[in-house]
């Protein structure tokens, strides 16, 4: 016990449990980091790894110096509970700061500790006794144990740069998932087998030491001199063999990544020109053909709005599903780009791929950006600015927005109070807002500069991360002339209602349990899925025992009861969120809509279209409103028509019809109703299954028949163009979109002006003007 109170002595390790103490309490202040969990035993693996090396270092150095003759067993052991006794201190303090900011997942919090940090400093120890007894110079020993975890961080931080992988584990740090925007971080079982490898090293190093350990000099004197020390010294080259065969298998044990690794998942590979996309092999080559053109018309458009010119083909991965993509490289529901490799990171969706113009927006802009990473910063880009990166993409790829523009949002924003101060928004501060919020605000601000001060504003600025040097004008002078032009743009009456709904989620970082909530509402979608409606409304209340907050749970909550029939319970959930949580009228509106469905499934359809009605009164988005539509002119059209589309868009179970169900039904409606709806509802159903022949002749037939509804006569027109340019019919797709950029709000408006430049490329394309280089449109691959 003396001797271990020794190790507890070294100046080191004092100095470690300091540093331990204050980054626990630093974690403290932040409700993300300030309990056990996968961040904070991130941070604790990264920092105090290399103190807890250069303890045993310096362990074996002091008994070396002072000529004290100790086994090589106390000299592991004294270094090994040093340093537990540094990663106890935040473990410690962590636990009882659980007792201000709750906790959720206790348990796997603690096992991301163990799994984490503890063995990380185990390790660390281990080898900095190691490396103190083969290395006799003190100073040079103590170097190199502080320097082999920060080796491996370097490591690790150049395959994060140099492969597609964003996520990273390394037996000196444990785990990094990547992104902050994925919430739904799980338990991984390459931890697991990381940590079994861990254990594997670990007992090699010490196999090494205990053979090779000369009490008498203090050092190692690595051989074969009995029994005992070549079964050790055998035990651990085998060791460090397992370490490294697993090393090698990476991939394959989902350690690490590769772009080669990835490609063989995805192993159909369609170029065109600038652009590379890979697919699943078992996609449609005909879908895969048109990704691919929409991946090179996205590159040429975006080129055109930064003024520069792509110099490196840019790979787009089309991954099979979010959890693919996070198993492959790193994200989940997050799409990402590197624009230092040009390459970006996507689910499959249906085309025309709705982030797809965003992510390569940042390739381009990476033309304009400075450093290694090439991206918008200070120092070379070293130091971000997400307002930037992210501002430009959203300006850039502007109607990718949905329901409002940017500056729309932006403007409802800054009436009722929820838009912060740009110096909050640049730099780390941008984190602190929700996403959808930094995102807009980024995004209208940048497009504003762009339309103002013009395209080489946007290189200087993206080149520099310096608004003055750029433009000429102080981010204080630019915050007042943007919110001067946000106020007159014009809004719909409804957008403050649904700016109010839209931006109310706070930040993932002060968000308390947002691993937790992640994945029950991931449990509650699949519960609802299921037609379980019990459990779906445990799992809401389940949430709201975590966050009362929650306005998408108590919505959940609401609809549930009232698909199990329990109208009252669900009426008195209704009033809490209308009075008690003051639920903004587009909530409100989404869960009176559930009880009114729930009353037509009981046959009380004068109730249901009283409510219905009175929901159309309120802001709603617009596929809300359509739907609203419909359902109000069932029940106004009478029992047949009412019969038909309650089956198509309520269900008596509380599911809508399925595609194949939903065509047979509308084809019943067309023999009781004579205007363009019937048409309308069967071609959705084909047009979002690809049947753009099928789809497009319904939609001409809707529009030529003339729909009950000004939202729905837009929509079929978007639609039918959208399905007429996937044929090659770009006279009818003009005339289409022509129509909508002059008759429409402002969202369809950019739409419309989108696909109408995606036209003229793909007519320019046809006769070989687009670029010096032949490019093909969709029609053409087609037919290739």
């Amino acid at each position: 016990m003396k001797r271990t109170r020794e190790a507890l002595s070294l100046t080191s390790t004092k100095f470690a449990m300091f540093i331990a103490g204050l980054v626990a309490v630093g974690l403290a202040y932040v409700p993300l980091l300030g309990v056990h969990g996968v961040e904070s035993a991130l941070l604790l693996g990264v920092v105090l790894p290399p103190f807890t090396a250069l303890i045993g270092a310096r362990l074996v150095v002091r008994c070396r110096r002072e000529k004290q003759v100790v086994s090589a067993i106390w000299l592991l052991g004294a270094s090994v509970w040093a340093a537990v006794v540094v990663v106890a201190i935040p473990m410690v303090l962590l636990a009882l700061n659980s007792l201000r900011i709750r906790n959720c997942s206790p348990l796997q919090g603690l096992l991301f500790m163990v799994l984490g940090p503890v063995f990380s400093v185990v390790l660390s120890s281990l080898a900095g006794v190691v490396i103190g007894g083969l290395i006799t110079r003190s100073r040079a020993a103590t170097a190199l144990a502080v320097a082999l975890p920060l080796a491996t961080y370097a490591i690790a931080l150049g395959r994060l740069y140099e492969t597609p992988a964003i996520f990273a584990y390394g037996h000196f740090f444990g785990f990094f998932p990547g992104t902050f925007y994925d919430e739904d971080i799980g338990f991984p079982t390459a931890l697991l087998t990381l940590r079994a490898v861990s254990l594997v090293l670990g007992c090699g190093l010490v196999a090494l030491f205990v053979s090779s350990y000369d009490k008498l000099e203090q050092r190692l004197k690595p051989g074969f001199r009995d029994p005992e020390s070549i079964f050790l010294s055998s035990l651990a080259l085998m060791a460090f063999a397992v370490a490294a065969l697993a090393q090698w298998f990476g991939p394959e044990l989902g350690h690490r990544s590769t772009q080669a690794w990835i490609e063989q998942q995805l192993e159909t590979r369609i170029e065109i020109n600038k652009c590379r996309a890979h697919f699943p092999r078992e996609l449609d080559r005909a879908e895969a053909r048109r990704l691919a053109a929409e991946c090179e018309f996205r590159v040429a458009q975006m080129e055109k709005w930064f003024g520069v010119r792509q110099q490196k083909p840019v790979v787009a991965f089309f991954f099979r599903s979010a959890e693919e993509k996070r198993r492959l490289m790193g994200a989940h529901t997050t799409y990402i780009a590197k624009p230092w490799l040009s390459q970006v990171y996507l689910q499959l969706h249906a085309w025309p791929h709705p982030v797809l113009a965003h992510e390569i927006a940042h390739i381009v802009a990476a033309n304009c950006g400075a450093g290694p990473f090439r991206i918008a910063g200070r120092f070379g880009g070293l130091w971000p600015n997400p307002a930037l990166i992210e501002g430009v993409a959203v300006a850039a790829a502007w109607s990718d927005s949905d329901e409002l523009t940017p500056h729309q949002w932006s403007r409802a924003m800054i009436e009722i109070g929820m838009a912060p101060r740009l110096r909050e928004l640049f730099g780390a501060g941008f984190f602190g807002q929700s996403k959808r919020r930094a995102y807009n605000l980024s995004g209208s601000l940048v497009r504003y500069i762009k339309d103002e001060y013009g395209a080489g504003a946007i290189r200087r600025l993206y080149a520099s991360g310096d608004v003055a040097s750029a433009i000429g004008v102080g981010l204080d002078e630019l915050e007042k002339k943007w919110r001067d032009f946000a106020m007159q743009v014009a809004l719909p009456d409804s957008a403050l209602e649904l700016a109010r709904a839209r931006f109310a989620q706070g930040s993932v970082f002060s968000t308390v349990c947002p691993h937790k909530l992640a994945r029950l509402h991931s449990q509650l979608g699949a519960d609802r899925a299921a037609k379980s409606y019990d459990e779906a409304s445990e799992r809401c209340r389940e949430i709201l025992g975590i966050d009362p907050n929650d306005r998408n749970a108590r919505v959940q909550l609401v609809s549930s009861l009232a698909r199990n029939g329990e109208l009252d319970a669900a009426e008195r959930e209704l009033k809490k969120l209308q009075i008690d949580y003051r639920a903004p009228a587009p909530v409100l509106a989404s869960a009176r809509q559930e009880i009114a469905d729930a009353h037509w499934r009981l046959g009380r359809d004068t109730e249901a279209l009283r409510i219905y009605r009175d929901l159309l009164r309120l802001p709603l988005e617009n596929d809300a409103a359509r739907l609203l539509e419909v359902k109000l002119l069932a029940l106004e059209a009478g029992a047949e028509q009412a019969e038909l589309l309650f089956e198509l868009l309520v269900g008596s179970d509380g599911v809508a019809a399925d595609s194949v169900t939903a065509v047979y039904l509308a084809r019943e409606l067309r023999e009781v109703r004579s205007d363009g709806l019937a048409y309308y509802l069967e071609a959705r159903q084909l047009f979002f299954r690809q049947r753009f022949e099928a789809a497009a002749k319904l939609l001409h037939l809707a529009n030529q028949a003339a729909l009950p509804s000004r939202r729905l006569s837009l929509e079929a027109r978007r639609l039918e163009g959208i399905s007429s340019y996937a044929l090659g019919d770009f006279r009818r797709a003009r005339e289409l979109f022509s129509t909508l950029e002059r008759e429409s709000e402002a969202l369809y408006r950019e739409q419309a002006r989108d696909w109408l430049e995606r036209i003229q490329y793909a007519a320019l394309a046809n006769h070989g003007l687009a670029t010096e280089s032949p490019r093909f449109t969709p029609t053409d691959l087609l037919q290739r």
